[in-house]
């Protein structure tokens, strides 16, 4: 209870944190080989169990483009009128402790993003989701939000896998989803970094997202990962 509700634990529940995460991790492992070697595996009995008719489907999809639409618009008006500021980490964070409305909009968008994903069917359907999803993603980076943007890409990649698997019964990763974690991990994640120290710039742009180095030293260092497994 103590680690889960501390979400920035760094030195007393770092071991415990750390254990615990990956027993959570070879559980989840194990009971996904325990479901693929028995009947659940089968794809009609999936397909029966996991399957929504048409109309529920498109009341999902129609809400989350909804949530994830109304937070990159004000977020855009939030940056066109200059409420939002452009110039260091700092403001940023400031400005957004004054929009606890944000913050809740943002959890919502956090759900609406797999769950989009997980019935969206066409290639307009995809269209329509990553228009107001890159707007989004832009803003939340060049104002250095990190994890605002990881979080929800990394359960977006795992759904898109997931989906894969179960559904569509293909065992192999394309390699547009592993190119995109590498430059996720090694070129989005500095350069978001770079933009916490003095904001949007060019030059930083440039420097910030070429640091091998620092960018494994990052996610060695950070925590939240583990107490959001644990949570």
């Amino acid at each position: 209870d103590t680690i889960s509700s501390i979400r920035h634990a760094y030195l007393d529940y770092f071991n415990k944190a750390n254990a615990l995460c990956y027993i959570g991790v070879a559980v989840l492992v194990y009971g996904i080989s325990s479901i693929q070697k028995s009947n659940i595996s089968d794809p009609i009995t999936l397909k029966k169990r996991l399957s929504f008719d048409s109309l529920e489907r498109r009341l999902y999809l129609r809400l989350c483009l909804a949530i994830i639409s109304l937070y990159s618009f004000i977020l855009l008006m939030s940056v066109v009128t200059g409420r939002l500021p452009l110039t260091n980490y700092a403001d940023v964070k400031n400005w957004f402790s004054t929009q606890p409305f944000l913050s809740y909009l943002l959890r919502l968008a956090w759900v609406a993003i797999p769950t989009y994903i997980y019935f969206a069917e066409s290639k307009q359907e995809y269209i329509r989701f990553f228009i107001p999803l890159g707007i989004m993603f832009l803003i939340l980076m060049i104002t250095g939000n990190r994890n605002e943007i990881l979080y929800p890409a990394a359960v977006a990649v795992g759904i898109s896998i997931w989906k894969r698997c179960y559904f569509q019964r293909k065992t192999k990763l394309p390699k547009s989803i592993i190119v995109g974690i590498i430059i996720v991990v090694f070129v989005l994640n500095p350069l978001i970094s770079s933009t916490r120290q003095s904001g949007l710039s060019i030059s930083n742009l440039i420097t910030g997202s070429f640091g091998v180095s620092d960018v494994l030293l990052e996610l060695g260092q950070q925590l939240n990962p583990f107490s959001i497994i644990l949570y």
